[in-house]
């Protein structure tokens, strides 16, 4: 199922979806952040504004979690 993990950093917490079950997509405009990130889910850089716009794996799937951290 996927989870949306917004404001995604570094992954802690897209590690946590992982162990749930869930296959995370971190969403961040930091490249640095994002980097990191990988180890854990796949990612898209840009503003969570467009997410609209955003097709995982081919197509528009409605996610069933969507966490959204506050920025550091």
């Amino acid at each position: 199922m996927l989870a949306l993990d917004l404001f995604c950093g570094g992954g802690g917490v897209g590690l946590a979806m992982v162990r749930c079950g869930l296959r995370p997509l971190g969403v961040d405009l930091d490249a640095n952040a994002l980097a990191m990130y990988r180890h854990v889910g796949d990612t898209f850089q840009g503003n969570v504004a467009e997410l609209d716009q955003v097709e995982v794996w081919g197509q528009r799937p409605a996610p069933w979690l969507i966490w959204a951290s506050p920025p550091c």
